[in-house]
């Protein structure tokens, strides 16, 4: 199989070859230490898919486009408000079936638990990448995210669904608002470093 990593040829060690898993593996291993992350992945030009079944017997292309850890920031960052605002919006819709006596549904709680992962994600993200793990304020905001996501995550496993978003709704709320309120403050500082790094180089 021959590889490439955003157009360039790279070599992998000979146990690596024959198990794609690990060929996978592999690859992030080396992005990571470059601050990149896996983009898109394409076998022989066509994306590879979940459903897409690989012959390691056959002389295949792998190509591997990548995104550094910077581009995930910025890119996470511009999308963040518009997930908060839908956070919101599904709140105030799940808030109503309660009202009305309907039954929250595992769905529900999922999709606001895979938003609240990513949030997650993103901070630590900002912290180990950029000067914010010297923010006191940002320090805690980390530290207060993943303590509640702890316990939301044993209400979720306990299908204690109505605490869970009593929880989203008394306290996750006013972290993403704040949140909310400070993203293009936070797009700016990151912007303002990588200008210092450019010229530093």
């Amino acid at each position: 199989m021959e590889i490439y990593i955003d157009n360039e040829k790279i070599e992998l060690g000979k146990k690596n070859r024959k198990n794609f898993e690990k060929i996978i593996k592999a690859i992030t291993k080396r992005l990571e230490q470059n601050e990149k992350i896996i983009r898109n992945i394409y076998i022989n030009g066509n994306i590879l898919e979940e459903s897409t079944i690989i012959d390691m017997t056959e002389p295949n292309i792998l190509e591997v486009e990548t995104k550094s850890y910077v581009d995930l920031i910025i890119e996470s960052l511009s999308n963040c408000k518009n997930y908060i605002e839908t956070f919101f919006e599904i709140m105030a819709y799940l808030n109503f079936k309660i009202e009305s006596n309907q039954k929250i549904l595992k769905e529900d709680i999922d999709e606001f638990h895979s938003f609240l992962m990513w949030f997650e994600d993103l901070l630590s993200l900002m912290e180990e990448t950029y000067s914010f793990g010297e923010n006191r304020l940002f320090f805690d905001l980390i530290e207060d995210i993943n303590n509640k996501l702890q316990v939301l995550t044993d209400k979720r496993k306990k299908k204690a669904y109505v605490e869970y978003i009593n929880i989203l709704e008394t306290e996750i709320s006013e972290i993403l608002d704040e949140f909310y309120n400070n993203v293009d403050i936070y797009y700016q500082m990151i912007l303002e470093e990588e200008k210092k790094k450019k010229l530093v180089s």
